[in-house]
């Protein structure tokens, strides 16, 4: 062991963040109190629980250790065979590593009661339980073939579906123990086996601690065992500090699990907040449940809206229509005929009057063009919204449909600005829905330059709108920022604009800003919530502006992966209004 100054330099040259140095050195100081034991004593007394330690060929009870599976802080697991006589199998067998004190025999012996009561496909099966010739505890498990959980993932190259899948009967298994006041405490890979038919089985409840047992021991080497039994980067910051556990516990340790598996390159904005309100620093902003967990894992999967996620109406939209997408692109498909249908129609309608009132004429088609374009948005607005759901239909190829729409709106719509505009809003609509990012912003952005030149601000407004919802729906947010700014800019230029219309323009440009770190972002919500507190003080327009500042100041804080995750995280106050 280090000298104190030598660790310190050590630690200096090792880790330049200071705060995660002074927690490394808080919990190596309380490692190291009052143990009352020098070194000589200490290596005396392993050598002494060394000398009577199994190992392979000894015989405890009805099984014969046949070979050393693997060795953990709690103990050491051997495959064992039974030996009795009476019938062949094989198990695995665990041994307590440490002194048997009477501390580790209650805790030993608690762990086989625990196991005992614990019947469930993915969970291992107790057989038998005992104490070596040492005095020792011991307890024999079902042997489990199969591979480490993330390993098992990694071999067959799983996709994010194939995983969420994979975690599901493990928070059944998990549930299960917390409907029995049971939680295990130690979730990590090395503990969730995966068999050759793709069963998960989780093991070794070695740190579990029922419910209902007393937070304080009178015992202090039980409560040392308590505090010190975890594995860092999976033990939640309650765990690591040594307060007391709930099943938000194992919920926390879930996440994380679900983030290791999947790493970084598969974790999109929908399992990104998953993960982070699993992982939330304190157990209330976690999942109530892991049944609540395990439902947002289905909902993903289903193609369902995630309760982790922010409950916007574009959100429950798009959800909606990637369920539904077979009945809405036939809709769409109709919609596109019958524009373009409508549009020819009423181009030959005034064709045909030209001779008569040529001036007249050139006015009302101009205006009669724009009503009608006006009303195909509106009705292909109100197809998509009554899109009959159970409606089946076969896959239609809509594509070259709205292509060529696109062009007959730049061939034969060149001299009307007002019904390209609408069209091209309403395309890029459609073309979002089908997945055609790329054109559906070249359809916007087309729309909102020929608005620029009609002088109709609430328009360009709505069409702005539509442009930062494209971007934000591509994770584009840094793009997002410069038409949100210019929404802000032309409502404030408006006679009348309301109160309303403005509150929530800045909490838009707010959130956006917000979400890349940025304090004008922040001030900007900070404006939003006083405007708030004045129009309804107890309306969810305040809430959802306290909220998205609250997302700025959990973004800031930047939930870090890895042991001392919780030691990086400033805590922050922020006052919500009495309801």
């Amino acid at each position: 062991m280090l000298a104190d100054a030598e660790r310190r330099a050590r630690l200096a040259s090792e880790e330049p963040d200071p705060e995660v140095r002074a927690r490394v050195l808080a919990l190596l100081a309380r490692s190291t109190v009052g143990t009352g034991l020098d070194g000589q004593a200490v290596s005396g007394l392993l050598g002494a629980i060394t000398a009577d330690a199994p190992k392979t060929g000894s015989v405890l009870g009805a099984w014969t250790l046949i070979g050393v599976l693997g060795e953990g802080g709690m103990g050491t697991v051997f495959e064992a065979q039974r030996s009795d006589g009476h019938f062949q199998q094989t198990a695995a067998l665990k041994v307590l590593k440490g002194l048997p004190s009477q501390a580790a025999l209650a805790y030993l012996a608690r762990e086989r009661q625990i196991l005992a009561g614990l019947t469930h496909p993915n969970i291992a099966r107790l057989l038998d339980g005992g104490a070596t010739p040492g005095g020792q505890p011991y307890f024999v498990m079902a042997m489990q073939d199969g591979l480490p959980i993330d390993q098992y993932c990694a071999e067959r190259k799983l996709g994010s579906a194939a995983i969420l899948r994979l975690m599901l009967p493990v928070c059944d298994a998990i549930s299960y123990a917390h409907a029995r006041l049971v939680i295990h405490c130690d979730l990590k890979p090395s503990n969730i086996l995966v068999d050759t038919q793709g069963r998960p089985c989780v093991l070794d409840f070695g740190i579990a601690r029922p419910l209902d047992e007393p937070l304080a021991s009178s015992q202090p080497s039980s409560s040392s065992l308590r505090v010190r039994a975890f594995t860092p980067g999976f033990a939640s910051p309650e765990l690591e500090a040594g307060h007391a556990v709930t099943t938000a516990t194992d919920v926390f340790s879930l996440g994380r699990l679900l983030e290791c598996l999947l790493g970084d390159h598969r974790i999109d904005a929908e399992l990104s907040a998953l993960i982070r309100r699993a992982c939330a620093f304190e157990p209330t902003d976690r999942y109530g449940s892991v049944a609540d967990f395990r439902a947002d894992l289905e909902a993903r999967l289903d193609g369902q809206p995630l309760a982790a996620m922010p409950k916007t109406f574009s959100y429950g939209a798009k959800k909606w229509l990637r369920r539904h997408w077979q009945v809405v692109a036939a809709g769409l498909a109709f919609v596109v005929l019958a524009s373009v249908f409508t549009i020819q129609t009423i181009r030959e309608r005034d064709r045909a009057r030209v001779a008569e009132q040529q001036a007249v004429l050139e006015r009302d088609r101009a205006r009669q063009a724009e009503t009608s374009a006006r009303q195909i948005s509106d009705f292909l607005v109100s197809i998509l919204d009554g899109a009959n759901p159970d409606a089946g239909s076969g896959e239609v190829p809509t594509s070259k449909l709205v292509t060529q729409a696109l062009a007959r709106i730049d061939t034969e719509l060149a001299d009307q600005p007002a019904v390209q505009s609408e069209l091209y809003a309403t395309l890029a609509s459609v073309l979002s829905v089908l997945g055609s990012d790329q054109l559906a912003h070249e359809s916007i952005q087309k729309a909102i330059a020929l608005t620029r030149t009609l002088d109709r601000p609430d328009q360009l407004v709505t069409q702005l709108q539509q442009l930062v919802a494209l971007r934000l729906e591509s994770f584009d947010a840094r793009d997002a920022v410069a038409p949100a700014r210019e929404v802000l800019s032309v409502l404030e230029g408006l006679k009348e604009t309301t109160p309303k219309m403005l509150a929530e323009a800045r909490q838009d440009l707010g959130s956006i800003l917000s979400m890349q770190g940025d304090p004008e972002g922040f001030e900007l919500l900070k404006q939003v919530a006083e405007a708030q507190r004045t129009l309804d003080p107890n309306g969810l327009g305040l809430m959802d502006a306290l909220h998205a500042m609250a997302g700025y100041h959990l973004g800031k804080r930047e939930f870090c992966r890895g042991r001392n995750a919780a030691a990086r995280m400033p805590r922050t106050a922020i006052e919500v209004p009495a309801v």
